[in-house]
């Protein structure tokens, strides 16, 4: 019983780090966006 419930926790344990890998990706792809569209803001603005 014991060993089935560690395998279901290394399983878990694994899912949320896939999980926490794919939403910091996300957010580097959001901060990297934002920074792009902001330089191109001010670009425009300066013109």
């Amino acid at each position: 019983m014991i060993f089935v419930r560690e395998a279901y926790l290394e399983k878990l344990k694994k899912k949320l780090t896939n999980y926490f890998t794919k939403f910091r990706c996300l957010c580097t792809n959001v901060w990297r966006f934002f920074l792009v569209y902001k330089s191109y803001f001010t670009k425009i603005s300066f013109i």
